[in-house]
């Protein structure tokens, strides 16, 4: 008879046990500060944090000045001096006309 009721009882912790896991069910054993009876929790505002800004020290600026160019064109680029040479080629040009019907 003990038998029987020592594997009824078996039986029955094996049941409960799984009911308790499959409910999510946690046994815990906590060692520290009891959350009763101690004063409560006591609320302590995060401490301000104020960090230094961070300085940025550029080069100061170096201007190169380099020399302006130039461009050095001879005499005959000149818009007046291809008029010149223009006009002289067709007085040429006219001269060796009257020339050729000698």
């Amino acid at each position: 008879m003990k038998k029987w009721i020592v594997a009824g009882v078996a039986s029955v912790l094996t049941i409960a046990s799984i009911g308790a896991h499959a409910g999510g069910l946690n046994v815990d054993v906590n060692i520290g500060i009891p959350g009763f009876g101690y004063g409560g929790s006591v609320y302590h505002p995060p401490v301000h944090v104020i960090e230094r800004p961070v300085v940025v020290v550029s080069p100061p600026r170096v201007h190169h000045h380099r020399p302006a160019y130039v461009e050095y064109r001879p005499h005959y680029h000149s818009k007046k001096w291809r008029k010149e040479q223009k006009r002289a080629h067709k007085r040429w040009r006219k001269q060796q006309e009257r020339y050729w019907d000698d």
